[in-house]
């Protein structure tokens, strides 16, 4: 949090700095436009319907689909969506953690647009020096046309700055893994085993070896989905994973059943911000 006076100063926290230092900082970032132009062109261009899961290649039996014909949304089983969708003509499309009924030519026409649209708003506002930053009141955390950007355009700059990124692996699992022994919850084998996971940086390696996955990101983005969806989401892999890991499992859904499905992932997040 910071306070602006009038001597255009900055206090953030007990640090008392002049706002020209920040401004300074952010005025010499390089950005190259029209690198950054022409990556989101050949990524935009190399877009197709391989890169997302359709139909049988789904691995989730229960869930929450956008009906594109009709613009709502419903939950519904696997089998039910492709059911409908191919009386259609059309798919069940995996997009990250979204599921879409839609043709998917149509579905991929749209995609690109969407992304050629803010990737192009996004890099002319940093052409142009324009920059936001605000701490979210849900969360608390710092959000900034930076942390927002995209990791293909995120990469190119620093690569053009000679920068880095730091990031903690699994840290909210970790996190989860520091309050649960705070509030003196029964430390069970495979909690421990969980938390030697988690705080190794281990667990969405080991989370892709139990459930038979493609790979990490896949691990890491189904324990996310998983874990931040509501509390009678009870999908196949979330019944393996509670095999492993029981305590775990009956922990989180206990604690969104009580304080409501969206507040475990936003009490998370507080605390790493």
């Amino acid at each position: 949090s910071f306070e602006e006076t009038q001597e255009e100063l900055l206090h953030i926290c007990s640090t008392v700095l002049y706002k020209e230092q920040i401004t300074n900082d952010l005025k010499e970032l390089k950005v190259n436009k029209d690198k950054l132009l022409e990556l989101t062109k050949k990524y935009v261009e190399s877009i197709k319907a391989t890169d997302f899961k359709t139909d049988e290649q789904i691995n989730n039996d229960f869930f929450q689909i956008t009906d594109r014909k009709y613009g709502v949304k419903r939950f519904t089983t696997l089998a039910s969506a492709i059911t409908i969708a191919n009386e259609r003509g059309m798919a069940v499309i995996k997009d990250k953690n979204n599921y879409y009924m839609d043709y998917l030519n149509n579905f991929i026409k749209e995609k690109k647009e969407a992304v050629q649209f803010h990737y192009q708003k996004a890099i002319e506002k940093l052409d142009k020096g324009i920059y936001f930053v605000h701490r979210n009141q849900t969360n608390n955390r710092l959000d900034s046309n930076i942390t927002n950007l995209c990791e293909l355009l995120v990469n190119q700059i620093m690569i053009d700055n000679n920068l880095c990124s730091i990031d903690l692996s699994n840290s909210q699992f970790a996190i989860f893994c520091y309050n649960y022994e705070q509030e003196d919850n029964p430390l069970t084998l495979d909690f421990l085993n969980f938390k030697q996971l988690a705080v190794n940086g281990k667990l969405y390696d080991e989370v892709k070896e139990l459930l038979n996955l493609e790979n990490r990101k896949e691990a890491k983005s189904l324990m996310f989905e998983l874990f931040f969806s509501s509390h009678r989401y009870n999908p196949t892999k979330k019944k393996e994973l509670k095999k492993y890991f029981p305590t775990v499992v009956a922990f989180i859904d206990k604690y969104k059943k009580e304080h409501g499905d969206n507040m475990f992932s936003i009490m998370l997040q507080q605390k790493e911000a």
